[in-house]
């Protein structure tokens, strides 16, 4: 006598999409001090006419970028905290290194929080390392600026500046 049978269901290819928000750039801001950055907390591609620092109505940073070996970091949260401050978490995966480490997945963790205090922006960037030795990771910093007035980055054509 035999059982009931069943049928494992098919699954159908399915597409990923983005999750509301999750292109949505992060706005901070404190008087006359902005800062739009990406959900990585970059300011890129470079000159790109929505993201910047911008003081007194002109953009002073027009490019950001923490270059990370192993190709950009994964995001895992990004927001902003209070109007002047985000959080950034990242995460390096072995994924981004062919597979190479076996435990754990995320080995490191990158957190970037970025602060406008009066008239600066600071950023903190803090790793930590899951991997049970050390690691070598090369990182650094990618920076412009075009002192472009706020008309000018949205497209605003000058014959001369000043």
């Amino acid at each position: 006598m035999s059982g009931p049978r069943f049928d494992a269901p098919t699954c159908p290819a399915v597409t990923a999409h983005p999750v509301s928000g999750e292109t949505e750039p992060l706005v901070l801001s404190r008087g006359n001090l902005f800062c739009v950055v990406n959900r990585r907390g970059d300011i890129a591609p470079p000159g790109a006419h929505d993201l910047g620092l911008f003081w007194e109505d002109m953009r002073h940073l027009s490019h950001f970028e923490l270059h990370v070996e192993g190709g950009p970091p994964t995001v895992l949260s990004a927001e902003t905290a209070a109007s002047a401050t985000s959080q950034i978490d990242l995460a390096l995966t072995d994924r981004d290194y062919g597979g190479f480490f076996a435990d754990p997945r995320n080995f490191l963790h990158i957190r970037r929080r970025q602060v406008l205090d009066a008239a600066e922006y600071v950023e903190r960037i803090t790793l930590t390392n899951f991997l049970a030795r050390p690691m070598q990771v090369r990182f650094g910093v990618r920076l412009a600026a075009d002192f472009a007035d706020i008309f000018e980055v949205r497209g605003k054509k000058r014959e001369r500046k000043g």
